[in-house]
């Protein structure tokens, strides 16, 4: 089992009891930013994946991904890899 280069994942269970691996961002563009300073809520995705191996595969999704809502809320986005 190869062990992750990002360490800031957790590890969470499904229904059946089944070990998933996730990862969360919040948005980072300007409209979330400036809901952010108001303490208003912003958009974020959450991701989770079977396979340790998919972590940094993962994270490296995550840190490209914006929610391009044009000042919408949409509010959490899940994505399973």
């Amino acid at each position: 089992m190869k062990t992750p280069k990002h360490s800031n994942y957790m590890v969470c269970y499904d229904k059946t009891g089944e070990k998933r691996y996730g990862l969360y961002k919040y948005c980072d563009c300007a409209d979330c930013k400036n809901r952010m300073l108001k303490r208003e809520p912003v958009n974020w995705v959450s991701a989770t994946t079977k396979e340790i191996s998919k972590v940094d595969d993962v994270a490296e999704f995550l840190k490209k991904w914006t929610c391009d809502t044009e000042g919408r809320y949409v509010g959490v986005v899940f994505l399973k890899f």
